[in-house]
C-alpha cells in the first residue's frame, strides 16, 4: 500500500515548485522538507521585518531583542502603542524606521478592529499557501 504524503502548509508551494522545475525538484528531494515555521505573532514579524531592512542580520537582532524585552507576547496594537519614539531611538531604530512603526502603531490603535481584519486576512492568505 503506497504511503500517503504528510500534508503540511507547504505541500501546495513543494508541490508547485517541483513540478514547474525538474533540477529544482531533485533539489528538494535531496534537501527534504521545509523546516521554516511561519509565526503566529503577526505584529512582531512585522516589526521585525522592518527593522530588519538594509541593515546586517546582528544588527537587526540586537536591535529587535532591545526592543522585544519590554513587550509581552503575543504582540497586541495596545502593548506595541505604548513604545515611544525616545526609546526606540536608544535601542538604535533609525527615524525613517521610527516613524514606520510609530504611524502603523497609531493606525492599530486607532482602528482596532482593522487589526483583527488584518489578522484574518493574513491567516486565509497563510492557509490559502
Amino acid at each position: 500500500m503506497p504511503q500517503k504524503k504528510k500534508q503540511t502548509i507547504w505541500s501546495n508551494a513543494i508541490d508547485h515548485l517541483k513540478m514547474a522545475d525538474p533540477k529544482l525538484s531533485m533539489l528538494i528531494d535531496k534537501v527534504g522538507p521545509c523546516q521554516l515555521r511561519p509565526s503566529e505573532d503577526y505584529l512582531k514579524t512585522l516589526v521585525q521585518a522592518i527593522i530588519s531592512q538594509q541593515i546586517s542580520s546582528k544588527a537587526a537582532k540586537t536591535i529587535f531583542d532591545r526592543i522585544a524585552t519590554v513587550i509581552p507576547d503575543p504582540w497586541t496594537p495596545v502593548s506595541i502603542g505604548r513604545l515611544h519614539s525616545s526609546f526606540l531611538q536608544s535601542c538604535g531604530v533609525s527615524q525613517q524606521k521610527r516613524n514606520y512603526l510609530l504611524v502603523f502603531w497609531t493606525w492599530l490603535e486607532v482602528e482596532n478592529w482593522i487589526y483583527h481584519r488584518f489578522i484574518n486576512l493574513m491567516m486565509t492568505k497563510l492557509l490559502k499557501s
